[in-house]
């Protein structure tokens, strides 16, 4: 039960970090190219919309869209790690549109906690959401993945912000 309710406020999480890439591709555009990979405003927003399908799939599907979500997690995950050891000169990682939100421990175990979540998740053959129940619980559950994503990003972006401080 955790790790499919986690595994879904990920894939929340995850579909934010989309959008956010479509409307400002430059901060994950500037963390690419600081880490030698292919990097502009297109690749970005190609990045996002991708993770944006990949959501919608998920909660709507499930099976391989959610573990390809996990794939997603573990990349990002690597990704962390290696601007970490090479300490790479990167302002924000660019998940979330913001110069400000660097490679962190936190986000690495955020990141490898919901790869395995989704991981175990797709084992399910139905999508992280029941389709099946009444509006109210619909109404539920988006309110649970509204704010356990916004607790995740909070996290993710504003805690080492205020560590820093």
């Amino acid at each position: 039960m955790f790790a499919q309710a986690f595994a879904a406020v990920a894939v929340a999480l995850l579909g934010a970090s989309g959008v956010t890439k479509i409307i400002d591709p430059l901060p994950s555009a500037g963390a690419l190219r600081q880490a030698s990979l292919p990097s502009s405003p297109s690749i970005a927003r190609l990045l996002g919309g991708t993770e944006i399908a990949i959501s919608i799939l998920a909660l709507g599907i499930g099976g391989i869209w959610v573990g390809l979500a996990g794939l997603m997690f573990g990349a990002f995950t690597i990704f962390l790690l290696v601007a970490m050891v090479r300490d790479l000169p990167i302002q924000s990682c660019g998940c979330f549109g913001k110069d400000d939100t660097p490679p962190t421990v936190t986000h690495v175990v955020f990141n490898t906690v919901a790869m395995i979540s989704l991981f175990v998740a797709a084992r399910g053959s139905s999508g992280l959401i029941d389709w099946s129940v009444g509006p109210v619980e619909l109404l539920l559950v988006a309110s649970f993945l509204g704010a356990g994503a916004y607790a995740a990003y909070l996290l993710l972006a504003e805690l080492p912000r205020l560590r820093h401080r």
